[in-house]
């Protein structure tokens, strides 16, 4: 039976007074004794030498060296495991290790919002960060946008997390396995003691964390634990109504977010109005964007010319896409007609048949009798558009080209787009998202939504979203065009069916605003738009713009694209348009239409 203890955390008087300080590094402490504490261990540690022969681990203090002989040699241990012999000096450790095997003695419950702990001070961290009021006062001082609640967790970003920070070469740690090639013939390298730990445990496998109850096996610690309260249900501190169980906040967050379309807590942008869900998003982009002209430009190891202010990025490069890295993996497939390059033959063939039109083969659609070039751009358009692929329902248990997820008596399913639209009323969850917020934020009212217009034509359109404005004979179709519809339309097709809706509504204004909630080309990133609510916005403005009546079209038929990219082949070429890419053509729009 698993004790349940009350949480019985002392309160702390809020106007304590650190008289003393380290005169080494300026820290301030209540206490004397904290200050000659500190100095004896962090300025001038006696390393104490383990006495095993052939052992050279040293510690700073001794109850370290004792936990190392006791795991390590197994000498002098209080504490043993009776089911895989393990051996640990303190009764910390000792409770964390039979978490493996799902020995749960006693937990500890935080009487705001209930939720369980192993330990002790794990509680009395959760009750620190989460329920007493502390706002995030303690900023990076490199400006990179971070901000925390404590000066510990201040403290540990500038060790280890922080992008912006000034690095020495003394701060690197190498790995000292013999032959490790990682860095073009170099020994792997970092400044966080975290990534060398998984080092070792993924490319060397020393250190790895095995599952006593599958044999699963993992880089850390973290990771073994967030296996045991997913899969084993065992240490779980993070409980979603659908049933998925977590140890890591961030990915319980995570998992609200994505899932369940929850936003917990959203990250403002200090120097522009952009708004983030996650704060690893706004750190990167305060670091990229705001402060890109602060960070040194990456060349490539094998000087191939390539230059980039991503890590991320530049390991890319040299895994695929570098031509004079000998140890490539994967083949490099280039162009014959110009500099393009691919490891990819499907994007090779699709390039080729975009760009310079080869001979390749013809496939028709038997479906709807339009003519691809390449398989690529084919099977593309089957499962897109004709929702056909391997996938499998989980609902209807039939095979489809795309799965969506949606939460069917509290579980998390991946079902069909059939299901989903009888489900939710909407074809996709993006759909369902950019309409609502329409519904919340926008005055006008809704005629249609995904049905037949059957109006003075009689014909079988169904535009997403169909506005009729109280003030004035104007009508707005809203149509959210996932991805542009670069591979679902024909710009010949996509202007009969406006033209064919506009005649359905004679003697009214006619409005088409074509919404693409997705990722889009722009020469400048710097000014393109990639965040959701952001676009949701600038949405508004625009409709709110063009119902109102005091703005007189310039013809009875107007077509706007909004977040399309300009050589995207649908775009109309026999009606006139507007374009808004940026916030500055938001303006423009705006100061035209006043």
């Amino acid at each position: 039976m698993v004790k349940r203890k009350q949480n019985k955390l002392k309160t702390k008087s809020k106007n304590i007074i650190k008289r003393y300080s380290c005169k080494i590094c300026g820290n301030r402490f209540q206490y004397p004794t904290h200050v000659r504490t500190h100095i004896k261990r962090v300025h001038h540690p006696v390393w104490k030498k383990c006495d095993i022969d052939g052992c050279n681990k040293q510690y700073k203090q001794d109850g370290h060296l004792k936990g190392h002989k006791a795991r390590t040699h197994k000498l002098g241990a209080r504490y043993i495991c009776e089911i895989c012999d393990e051996h640990y000096w303190y009764e910390s450790n000792f409770k964390d290790h039979e978490l493996k095997h799902g020995v749960v003695e006693e937990l500890y419950y935080c009487d705001e919002c209930d939720r369980d702990f192993t330990r002790n001070d794990s509680l009395t961290r959760h009750v620190k960060t989460q329920h007493t009021a502390l706002s995030r006062d303690f900023h990076c001082p490199n400006k990179c946008g971070a901000s925390f609640k404590t000066k510990n967790l201040l403290g540990g970003h500038l060790r280890y997390d922080c992008k912006l920070r000034e690095i020495n070469e003394s701060d690197y740690i190498l790995c000292q396995i013999k032959d490790c090639s990682f860095d073009n013939g170099n020994p792997y390298k970092t400044t966080d003691k975290r990534a060398m730990k998984r080092h070792l445990a993924k490319d060397h496998k020393i250190g790895e964390q095995k599952c006593q109850l599958c044999n699963s096996k993992y880089c850390d610690s973290i990771g073994l634990k967030e296996h045991l309260a997913r899969d084993h249900n065992i240490g779980s501190r993070f409980y979603c109504e659908c049933g998925e169980q977590y140890y890591s906040v961030g990915k319980y967050k995570r998992h609200r977010r994505d899932a369940h379309n929850e936003v917990l807590n959203w990250y403002e942008c200090e120097e522009c109005p952009s708004m983030f869900k996650d704060n690893n998003a706004l750190i990167g982009h305060v670091k990229y964007v705001h402060n890109g002209h602060l960070l040194m430009d990456i060349k490539c190891p094998f000087e191939c010319g390539f230059l980039t202010k991503r890590e991320g990025s530049m390991k890319s490069h040299v895994k695929k896409f570098c031509k004079k890295n000998p140890n490539q993996n994967r083949v490099t497939l280039y162009c014959d007609e110009c500099e393009h390059n691919t490891t990819n033959p499907y994007n090779l063939e699709d390039h080729k048949a975009r760009m310079h039109d080869g001979t390749i083969e013809i496939i028709n659609c038997e479906y709807c009798c339009n003519d691809y070039k390449g398989i690529y751009s084919y099977r593309k358009h089957i499962r897109g558009v004709h929702d056909i692929g391997d996938k499998e329902c989980q609902l209807c248990v039939r095979k489809c080209g795309k799965l969506h997820d949606t939460i069917i008596d509290n579980k998390s399913l991946k079902i069909c787009k059939i299901c989903h639209n009888k489900l939710t009323g909407y074809k996709t969850r993006i759909e369902k998202v950019v309409v609502e917020y329409m519904k919340e934020h926008f005055h006008g009212e809704i005629m249609k939504q995904d049905q037949f217009v059957r109006g003075e034509a009689c014909l079988p359109y169904k535009p997403d979203t169909m506005y009729g404005c109280i003030i004035g004979n104007r009508i707005l179709y809203i149509e959210i065009d996932e991805h542009e519809h670069k591979y679902n339309s024909h710009y010949k097709c996509d202007e009969k069916r406006m033209s064919d809706l506009y005649d359905e509504t004679p003697g009214y204004d006619v409005v088409f605003i074509r919404f693409n909630p997705h990722n889009y080309n722009y020469e400048d990133k710097s000014k393109k738009i990639t965040d959701l609510d952001a676009k949701l916005k600038m949405l508004i403005n625009v409709m709110e713009m063009c119902s109102d009546s005091k703005n007189n079209p310039s013809s009875p038929l107007s077509l706007i694209y909004m977040f399309y990219s300009k050589n995207n082949s649908i775009l109309a070429q026999n009606i006139s348009y507007e374009m808004i890419q940026t916030r500055e053509d938001l303006e423009k729009f705006k100061r035209r239409n006043k």
